[in-house]
């Protein structure tokens, strides 16, 4: 057992188990003060939680990160939340540290790659969450996502390969660790679909890049995606 929270008047307990008391009750439990029962509705074609090791709750929804069987996919690591009886996924990305919800019904996040969570996030890796924040993550479906990126490390040219699942404008950047921006390049309105950028110091005509750790910064939309970038001269 790793992570306990309140939940109203009752317990929850989350971890790497797969039985609760006499209950067959894999990844989290509800304690109701005379026995372990299930956290919400049991749905064999659904989202099931597996191993979970961090746990906020915040009003009458359950976040949690850890291992998940969706559909049927099994072992897939995602942030999940419990509201109405059913999980859904909140994202499959961010690689959640930690959680943890205040009385006025924000909750903290600690992960290593926000910006899955919240468009825009990218030199911290603490989050705040309002209460009205959590139907935009919930609702809100993900249009980007990095398919390759190389070489790494890269010596001069970065080549990224990704796709789009509606029409979005795009825009892309490369930033230093102090997240100062060194080169940022708009890509116009692109069309669903894979695409691919060829980042070249030279033919972009950019300052010297001195060995070293950078970010690289893509947008579509409402969604960004960041990807560190070791460089080697």
């Amino acid at each position: 057992m790793v992570a306990l929270a309140r939940y109203g008047d009752l317990l929850l307990a989350a971890g790497d188990f797969v039985r609760a008391g006499s209950e067959d009750l894999p990844g989290i439990a509800l304690w109701d003060g005379s026995a372990w029962r299930r956290l919400g509705d049991d749905d064999p074609e659904g989202i099931r939680p597996r191993d979970v090791s961090s746990l906020a709750v915040s009003g009458n929804r359950v976040f949690a990160y850890g291992t998940f069987e969706i559909g049927r996919r099994s072992g897939r690591s995602a942030l999940c939340v419990l509201e109405g009886g059913r999980w859904r996924v909140v994202s499959t990305d961010p690689e959640v540290r930690a959680m943890q919800a205040l009385a006025d019904g924000t909750v903290w996040i600690s992960a290593s790659r926000p910006e899955a969570l919240l468009p825009g996030a990218m030199r911290y890796d603490l989050l705040r969450l309002a209460p009205e924040d959590a139907p935009h993550l919930i609702d809100r479906p993900s249009i980007l996502s990095i398919d390759a990126l190389g070489p790494i490390p890269a010596r001069g040219s970065l080549d990224v390969r990704y796709s789009l699942t509606r029409n979005a404008p795009l825009r892309y950047g490369l930033y230093n660790v102090g997240g100062r921006r060194i080169v940022e390049i708009d890509g116009g309105v692109q069309a669903a679909g894979p695409h691919a950028i060829h980042i070249d110091a030279e033919s972009l005509s950019l300052p010297l890049i001195l060995s070293g750790v950078y970010f690289l910064r893509i947008e579509a939309g409402d969604d960004v995606v960041s990807r560190r970038i070791v460089v080697v001269r």
